[in-house]
């Protein structure tokens, strides 16, 4: 049995019957394809665009401030000076003056 040719019995042959039952016609192969790598290469441009956003060599917008390396694990945060509100400015270092502080970045929806 050659690799083109069908299994003749059972499941199976029902199974290559259903595989080979649809062809795609000569005029459309070209733009098929076109499409299909088309489709693959945004893809993949798209995994490679997010991991270098990941990695910190692409800024991810015009607000993205991150400098890659300034800050590691269980170092002491440094000192800032937030604005309010209100308008009413905040240093870090009043708020762990008495007790540990947590700082969250981000969103939280």
């Amino acid at each position: 049995m050659t690799s083109t040719e069908p299994p003749r019995q059972g499941r199976l042959a029902e199974a290559w019957r259903w595989l080979t039952r649809w062809r795609v016609p000569p005029r459309w192969r070209r733009p098929l394809m076109g499409a299909v790598v088309v489709a693959a290469l945004v893809a993949a441009g798209g995994l490679v665009y997010m991991k270098l956003v990941a990695e910190g060599f692409i800024r991810y917008n015009k607000w993205d401030r991150r400098v890659r390396g300034t800050l590691r694990t269980g170092d002491q945060a440094p000192d800032l000076e937030l604005t309010r509100y209100d308008g009413s400015t905040l240093r870090l270092s009043s708020l762990w003056a008495k007790k540990p502080a947590v700082l969250i970045f981000g969103s939280c929806t």
